[in-house]
Formats: C-alpha cells, structure tokens, sequence
C-alpha cells in the first residue's frame, strides 16, 4: 500500500489535465523504449511542483531555448509525430495559473518541472 497526500490548488482541471498530455506524450515520444518515466510532487510553502522526467536524449541549449515556439519539433529523428504545440500550449495554460516551466536535461535525464501556486 502506497499513501499519498493531497494537495490543493485552485485551477482549471481541465486545463491543467491537458498540460500533463502534454509533457508526458513528449516525454514518452523521447524516451527509449521500455524507459521508465518519473513524476515527482513536491509542496514547498506556497507552491506545488510537479515535475515529469524521462530518460531520453539530452537537450541543447538550442532546443531547452526554442522547446515552447510553436511548431517547432526540435531534433526530429526521435520522433516523428506531432505538431510542435503541445509545449507551447502548455506553457501558455501554466502561465495563465500564475506558475512556470522549468528544462533541466543532461546526458541521464530531462526534467520538466510544472510550478504552481497554491
């Protein structure tokens, strides 16, 4: 048995449903098959970070930068599906609650951290 705690903010659930599609379809369109992909939630004061990691190719610069263009795919030898919004619709939607996105990525991970206020 797993317990878990429950944390409260005030958002659209749906919106905020489609942020997670989002990071996790790219996160697992960039994953090696069979990887494991993590979610971690953590309450720090007034915040909640959610955050969704995957262990797939590192990420440039270049790309960490341009990752919320829209239509913008990045390195699309990874991937072919999609049609390079999903991040950017993220972002807006996470912005509209009054949080970000922060990119962490190296050569064992990308880290997409969703912070929300409570």
């Amino acid at each position: 048995t797993v317990e878990f705690n429950e944390y409260y903010i005030e958002a659209c659930e749906e919106l905020l449903k489609q942020v997670w599609i989002n990071i996790l379809d790219n996160s697992i369109k960039f994953s090696p098959t069979h990887s494991d992909i993590e979610i971690e939630l953590i309450e720090e004061h007034d915040l909640i970070t959610v955050s969704i990691i995957n262990h797939g190719p590192e990420m440039s610069l270049e790309e960490i930068k341009r990752i919320y263009d829209k239509f913008w795919k990045g390195d699309t030898s990874h991937a072919s599906e999609g049609t390079g919004i999903g991040l950017s619709i993220a972002k807006r939607i996470v912005e509209l609650h009054k949080g970000k996105i922060d990119v962490y990525s190296s050569k064992e991970r990308t880290k997409f951290s969703v912070i929300l206020p409570k």
